[in-house]
């Protein structure tokens, strides 16, 4: 189990207001945390559309929002592995925490007569996820191999979403 990062399109949005009232601390923003997660800005892409950014979703509303879909969903699988490198680096300190349990156990070995049994199970244990998680980071390191950054739309809308989503700074 595993968050996921939430991308809604939408071409228009009710009530439609400037961007900053929906980060209210009220009613608009409570119903868009349900499924961004909690909010953390709103931007006025154009007189037209908007973005709203989540924790863990965001969401492009407007007659111009189906226009930038490529550049979206690249952000979106960006967003997909940031989040997976989050849980990945948690199941790393959790084995970090094993091997250290593992380091105490032995330098009590002589207070247990169990102790050898409990650890040859455990390193083994530990030893395994340690090479799945390499496998698991292999995979992830090839994946990024075939990311392209998609160049900088020439429309306002998008080049304000491109500046937003820090695409400039990833294409180096």
């Amino acid at each position: 189990m595993r968050d996921k990062f939430n991308l809604i399109i939408a071409e228009h949005i009710e009530p439609k207001m400037e961007a900053s009232r929906y980060m209210d601390r009220e009613e608009n923003e409570n119903e868009l945390k349900q499924v961004l997660g909690d909010t953390d800005c709103a931007y006025n892409l154009s007189p037209e559309d908007l973005l709203i950014r989540g924790k863990s979703g965001m969401l492009v509303v407007g007659p111009n929002a189906r226009k930038h879909e490529i550049l979206l969903v690249r952000y979106l699988s960006l967003m997909g592995r940031e989040m997976f490198v989050r849980t990945f680096f948690v199941r790393a300190f959790m084995l970090s925490n094993m091997l250290i349990k593992i380091r105490r156990a032995v330098n009590n070995a002589d207070k247990d007569p169990n102790t050898s049994k409990i650890v040859r199970a455990d390193l083994s244990e530990t030893s395994r996820d340690i090479i799945s998680m390499q496998q698991v980071l292999g995979y992830l390191e090839e994946s990024l191999l075939d990311v392209k950054v998609p160049d900088k739309p020439t429309d306002l809308a998008g080049k304000r979403l491109y500046t937003i989503l820090a695409l400039d700074e990833m294409k180096q």
